[in-house]
């Protein structure tokens, strides 16, 4: 009886280290955008870089013809500000949390032009919460 203790204790820690626990899984985000006509697409929570950009350029590619990746980040959130006046100048940048990323897309963007404004955000579900 002891041995069949033993056994089914062995089975339960194999089985919980065989699956990836949430805090080991990475989870990737991108933003695609259209400068001409400023269309976006985003996605969120991939399993690959490659998918979360192929998503996201689909997603803008419904609404434009000139579509391109932007921004994309792993486990953390990615964010797009445009120029005001719509001459199509943006930024972007990836941060480990809605802030983060938000503040660097906007810095990024006035880097560049003279006035910006966040347009864009996403964040896979493995971001850092604001705090």
């Amino acid at each position: 009886m002891r041995t069949t203790g033993l056994a089914a204790a062995v089975l339960v820690t194999l089985a919980g280290m065989s699956a990836p626990t949430l805090a080991q899984q990475t989870q990737f985000a991108a933003i695609a955008y259209s400068p001409t006509t400023h269309a976006i697409g985003t996605a969120y929570d991939a399993a690959s870089q490659e998918q979360a950009e192929a998503a996201a350029l689909a997603r803008c590619a419904e609404h434009a013809d000139d579509c391109e990746s932007v921004n994309w980040s792993s486990n953390a959130c990615s964010a797009l500000a445009i120029e005001v006046g719509g001459s199509g100048g943006w930024g972007a940048a990836w941060g480990n949390n809605y802030s983060e990323a938000a503040e660097g897309a906007h810095d990024t963007c006035l880097q560049y032009n003279d006035s910006c404004q966040l347009y864009a955000w996403v964040c896979s579900s493995m971001a850092t919460p604001n705090q």
